[in-house]
């Protein structure tokens, strides 16, 4: 758990480095600007991810957090991915049109976007649960609190894989079939 804990400590680091630089190109007539993409997401998870390490640490809550606004069950639900028996899942939903060669690179790829966009995630190479898409990939965004579409170019950019990781992915995607 103490390496965990450690994580947390890492990727706070790194979270707020990224806000101040998100920050401080923020201006349009900053040379780049193109690479800002906003550091309101960023200091949320800064927010949640800091309360949690502090509560993992044994402070309160008073002493971390007003705790106004604060999603709890977010906040719970990281403190016990630091938990050394926990394994964290990372819920990859596929077009179930595909053929079975395809699912399996269209899932690699959803992997892989998923990374690039959340480098501050705590899955760790955990659990990969592959599932089909019954739904259609434009779904509701509400049950992940991280979540990345790829699209595949060579099939007219047509979402073909999602990759989701959030406290209510389990209780979300439970009727889905796996692949």
């Amino acid at each position: 758990m103490k390496e965990r804990i450690r994580l947390f400590k890492v990727k706070l680091k790194r979270l707020a480095k990224d806000i101040k630089y998100q920050k401080s190109i923020r201006k349009p007539s900053h040379k780049k600007h193109y690479d800002y993409r906003g550091s309101r997401d960023l200091s949320w998870k800064y927010r949640h991810m800091h309360v949690a390490y502090c509560l993992l640490r044994g402070r309160t809550l008073e002493q971390c957090d007003s705790g106004k606004g604060l999603d709890m069950t977010y906040v719970t639900w990281m403190m016990d991915l630091a938990k050394d028996e926990n394994r964290a899942k990372l819920y990859v939903c596929i077009d179930e049109k595909l053929s079975d060669a395809q699912k399996a690179v269209q899932g690699a790829h959803a992997v892989g976007q998923f990374l690039m966009e959340h480098p501050y995630t705590l899955w760790q190479n955990g659990t990969l649960v592959l599932i089909k898409d019954k739904y259609g990939s434009s779904g509701p965004y509400g049950y992940a609190a991280e979540r990345s579409s790829f699209r595949e170019p060579d099939m007219k950019n047509v979402v073909t894989a999602t990759a989701s990781f959030g406290p209510s992915c389990e209780t979300y995607f439970k009727t889905y079939k796996l692949i």
